[in-house]
């Protein structure tokens, strides 16, 4: 991954992290105009998404250490 790439991934995980509920849990979609969250709540393949997109950001993180 390449750094530029990376940036956006954790600009784009911040923003995400601000959307969810004041108790961290995430519908199914969310409205940026009206700031509103739509579908079931909570979404598991929502949090899924976010814990496997965390952990892929991490990973590119720390992997030019591992590499050393």
């Amino acid at each position: 991954m390449c750094w530029v790439a990376l940036d956006r991934a954790r600009d784009m995980m911040e923003r995400l992290l601000v959307i969810g509920s004041p108790l961290g849990v995430y519908a199914e979609e969310f409205e940026p105009k009206t700031n509103r969250r739509l579908g079931n709540v909570p979404q598991a393949f929502s949090h899924l998404a976010l814990i496997e997109a965390a952990f892929r950001i991490i990973l590119a993180e720390r992997l030019p250490e591992v590499l050393r």
